[in-house]
């Protein structure tokens, strides 16, 4: 009998204890297995870790060295990542080209949590490759530039770690969509928390629907009094002209003036490099004002301004999220 089909037959007031005792056997036997396997070990320490070939390969040399079976180990690792010198990336203090980068910097790693820099290998001068998601993203990086990837979605489908070029030869042998390479899901980037101007909520209701001049908002009736109540949440106090489908935010103009945002719509490299909680404000805003959410959770943005939009492509991706723009033709009033 499975643990479901037992677990039915038990008193409702006994499941917690059952349910524990069992959690607790899962961590018992992962803490086993840890002892006995060094691949194991790295995965209860690191839940998020994806293991690829080389990983398997130094985790098998280090239990035969365990175990006496080898005497003597060399691990000769070339660079992971080999990228266009050009190639910017984000830091904790902002983008920054990859000739730029120091020891000493911290970038990010797939859980979103920084890095330290503390090594530089020496520029090598090997053919590169533009790759291409299917979101729109690119990134020109060396044919040693390794990636980790599955091949199907299947949730047991295994991520194995391959160079570019290795994946470019593959791709010419393999045709068909069920072959392309998939990427890891990935977490936000973890950047620390901002001293912003404005309200980054705010700030993304007056990016969505703000006169560019002003700190008025464009608001229909219907949504009037949810909106400034929100605005009104953040320090702000609001003003409601009934003549109008708008209100006014006080005190907001000269702050946006200060930022340099009248007349010039987009969102400040600050609030792009600012926590997780503040940049997901920011595209709440935005969602509030300019944005729509269907049934089954799809979002979508609609401005004409290039600039905001290329400026949201980037911030929604810092958390991971899969993003495309597109363009699309529209009448009004004829």
């Amino acid at each position: 009998m499975n643990y479901a089909e037992l677990i039915d037959k038990i008193p409702e007031s006994e499941k917690p204890e059952i349910l524990r005792l069992l959690r607790a056997l899962d961590e018992a036997k992962a803490r086993e297995a840890a002892q006995e396997h060094y691949l194991d070990f790295v995965k209860l320490m690191w839940p998020g870790f994806i293991s690829g070939r080389p990983h398997k390969t130094m985790a098998d040399a280090f239990e035969r060295v365990a175990k006496g079976e080898l005497k003597r180990l060399i691990l000769n690792m070339p660079p992971r990542h080999d990228l266009r010198l050009s190639e910017e990336v984000p830091t904790t203090s902002g983008f920054k080209r990859i000739q730029d980068i120091a020891c000493g910097d911290y970038v990010f790693g797939p859980d979103g949590a920084p890095r330290l820099v503390t090594g530089k290998s020496p520029v090598n001068r090997k053919p590169t490759y533009t790759v291409t998601t299917s979101d729109g993203a690119s990134v020109t990086v060396s044919e040693d530039h390794l990636w980790t990837v599955r091949f199907r979605c299947c949730a047991d489908d295994p991520y194995i770690t391959l160079s570019t070029k290795d994946l470019y030869e593959r791709q010419c042998r393999i045709k068909g969509a069920s072959h392309i390479p998939k990427l890891p899901r990935l977490s936000p980037v973890e950047f620390p928390r901002a001293d912003l101007p404005i309200d980054p909520y705010v700030l993304g209701v007056w990016l969505g629907d703000g006169n560019s001049h002003g700190a008025s908002i464009g608001c229909g009736y219907g949504d009037m009094d949810s909106m400034r109540r929100q605005v009104e949440a953040c320090g702000f106090q609001t003003t409601h002209n009934p003549k109008f489908q708008q209100f006014n935010i006080l005190g907001l103009h000269e702050k946006l003036r200060v930022a340099g945002l009248l007349k010039n719509k987009h969102i400040p490299d600050a609030y792009l490099c600012a926590s997780v909680d503040q940049r997901l404000a920011l595209i709440q805003g935005l969602i509030d004002t300019d944005g729509c959410v269907t049934r089954d959770g799809k979002v979508t943005f609609h401005n004409t301004n290039e600039v905001l939009v290329d400026d949201l492509l980037s911030h929604v991706r810092s958390f991971g999220v899969k993003a495309k723009k597109t363009w699309g033709q529209t009448i009004y009033k004829g």
